[in-house]
């Protein structure tokens, strides 16, 4: 168990809430659904009840919508009222049953502004030196180079997270990736033929260590001393992302001008790629990413390369992707999952 709350505020608090829940938010443009969610609720004497069937009542006879504030942001999210408040805010009112099947349930990821000096093993954070079995050794680049650790995540952190039922329960993600500052291939990354497939070894490693694995601190005596950076724990809480990608989403990819300039405003107002912008799960935001993993295919994992997140040399590569397809997510085939870098618009 956790000696912190790494979920302080999950969206389902009532016992039995998370599975009618998670039917919710499987498709947040069916109001039966939400419906009997809101009856479930308001038979536990919960006032969350009420509100979404007065809620819900308003977007269908475009009545002036219930004050939403006092509930939690996160449950906000995930039943739709923070999308539908955006989507009359800017003028999208009646694209709100389509926003709401565009939208993807994510999991903000925050790291604690001071730092740790010596965290407990297996434990959500990032920096600081990986938990890594016995057996497993430090990555390494093909020049021989150790790669840089950014950090790592104990699902088990998500336990009672709606959003984190895509993941597996309990294990630890790790993830590293190649970092020098002399090198003329400073960010490295995987090398692929033209069918996708990887020619020579990735500059970048994601374990997934299964419950049951017996880690320990490990230390790479020749990782340079400024790629490692300060350990700061992660807190994580749930929230619903719309996509900036209009290609191919029915009631996005016609929109221009104008209107595609107040979507952008929408989108901005709603994601949670607030000042820090790292999540779990969620949408590409790029075309590209779903013509490699397919449209239905997830962001497993972003990384800021800023802040009290890894820092780097350099000013250009801001943010990292590590995206999987959604077969190989349900199947934990967590090995598949490719890498994209988000970098510095000039």
């Amino acid at each position: 168990m956790t000696d912190r709350a790494a979920l302080p505020e999950p969206a389902a608090v009532l016992p039995g809430e998370a599975s009618i829940l998670a039917q919710v938010v499987s498709d947040l443009s069916d109001e039966t659904t939400k419906l009997v969610y809101a009856d479930w609720l308001q038979e536990h004497d919960d006032p969350r009840g009420p509100f979404l069937r007065e809620f819900l009542a308003a977007v269908r006879t475009d009545e002036p919508l219930p004050l939403s504030e006092g509930l939690s942001k996160p449950w906000r999210d995930l039943v739709g009222v923070t999308i539908t408040e955006a989507a009359r805010t800017h003028g999208f009112a009646d694209r709100i049953e389509t926003f709401l099947k565009v939208a993807l349930p994510t999991i903000r990821v925050t790291p604690s502004d001071a730092p740790v000096v010596a965290p407990p093993i297996a434990r959500s954070r990032y920096g600081g030196r990986p938990d890594l079995p016995a057996d497993v050794e430090w990555p390494r680049w093909t020049n021989g180079k150790p790669l840089t650790f950014l950090g790592q995540i104990d699902l088990a952190d998500l336990t009672g997270s709606v959003v984190a039922r895509e993941l597996p329960p309990a294990g630890l993600l790790s993830a590293f990736y190649y970092l020098n500052e002399n090198d003329d291939d400073l960010y490295g990354g995987p090398r692929r033929d033209g069918d996708g497939n990887e020619t020579e070894s990735e500059g970048w490693r994601l374990f997934y260590f299964p419950p049951g694995a017996v880690l320990r601190l490990h230390d790479d005596s020749d990782a340079p001393t400024w790629s490692r950076f300060q350990s700061h724990p992660l807190t994580f809480d749930e929230r619903i992302e719309l996509t900036f990608d209009r290609n191919g989403w029915y009631g996005v990819s016609e929109l221009e001008g104008a209107e595609w300039d107040r979507y952008v405003d929408l989108v901005s107002s709603v994601n949670a790629h607030d000042e820090c912008g790292d999540r779990l799960l969620g949408h590409f935001q790029s075309d590209e990413w779903a013509t490699r993993f397919g449209r239905t295919g997830r962001s497993l994992w972003s990384i800021g390369l800023t802040g009290n997140r890894p820092g780097l040399w350099g000013d250009f590569l801001t943010r990292l992707h590590i995206l999987i397809a959604s077969g190989d997510l349900h199947t934990r085939r967590f090995d598949r999952a490719g890498l994209e870098a988000e970098w510095l618009s000039s």
